[in-house]
């Protein structure tokens, strides 16, 4: 079974059908180059199902329907074969592309011209599936866990040499902020209660930055964080105040600073949430057929 990439012409409302792009049904995220239209997709698992999985750059062409697509599944010699990867972004401003590498639990800066690795990310993070790229510094959020056994949920904020300078961890009841420069130790592969070898992760669209007011906005159950980037200030709210139980995407419009949650009720219908952009209020909601 196969999915497809669409691409849409937002002026006209209409489908550039010459632009779909048929994909792996294990797709988990994808990424626009805002300066050449390529899309980044990541797949944690192969075509057949087994694991390993790869990142691909589709490159756009105004001339062309499609461009021969860029596969990558290894970062080197050195550090050895993708596994599991859940997210990449693109930097589209220094020519980057950050992974999140989550089978073997790190994250890597690649050079989008030549795919060699730049800074490499080990022992820190686990599990990372999903991560927003400050274009300002070149610096990078990413969320995954504190721990193999994945009790505490984390946010981690690593410089564009690799160094770790804020961590955020936090579960359904608290929020605990701290700026942190260590790093733990890795105890091996793990095993998922089902069997697999590895977990179900959560949305690979959970964090977003607001690259004009330095803001980093991520989601967890109901909770919606946000945190000033120079401050280090997180705020909360609750979506259950709003009869919401659930969120699986956010995105941050850029002109207002306003977040955008995808959340479902508890009849799991899902809704599009608008909130003000200081995490402080509902806007508005529309249901999503």
């Amino acid at each position: 079974m196969s999915r497809k990439i669409k691409t849409a012409n937002i002026n006209t409302n209409l489908i550039i059908s010459s632009r779909d792009l048929t994909v792996n049904e294990s797709i988990k995220s994808i990424d626009v180059n805002q300066l050449d239209g390529s899309i980044l997709a990541t797949y944690p698992l192969n075509t057949d199902g087994s694991y390993d999985g790869c990142v691909v750059i589709y490159p756009q062409s105004y001339s062309l329907p499609i461009v021969a697509e860029v596969e990558i599944d290894t970062l080197g010699n050195r550090y050895g074969d993708l596994l599991y990867p859940n997210d990449a972004k693109f930097n589209y401003v220094r020519g980057t592309i950050w992974i999140c590498d989550s089978g073997n639990h790190r994250i890597a800066k690649i050079k989008r011209d030549t795919l060699e690795v730049d800074v490499c990310v080990e022992n820190t993070i686990y599990y990372p599936y999903s991560l927003a790229v400050n274009f300002n510094d070149g610096s990078v959020f990413v969320k995954g866990y504190s721990d193999i056994q994945r009790i505490k949920s984390v946010v981690d904020k690593f410089s564009s040499n690799g160094d770790i300078e804020a961590t955020f961890e936090f579960d359904t009841n608290s929020l605990d902020v701290s700026s942190s420069s260590s790093s733990s130790d890795l105890s091996g592969t793990s095993s998922s209660s089902s069997g697999d070898l590895f977990p179900e992760l959560p949305s690979s669209s959970s964090v977003a930055y607001d690259h004009v007011r330095s803001r980093a906005w991520w989601i967890h159950d109901s909770k919606v964080y946000m945190v000033d980037d120079r401050y280090k200030c997180v705020q909360i709210y609750d979506l259950k105040n709003d009869n919401y139980n659930n969120t699986y995407s956010v995105d941050v419009e850029l002109e207002s600073g306003n977040a955008f949650v995808v959340a479902s009720d508890i009849h799991d219908e899902r809704f599009l949430v608008q909130i003000y952009k200081d995490n402080n209020l509902v806007l508005a909601s529309a249901y999503i057929v």
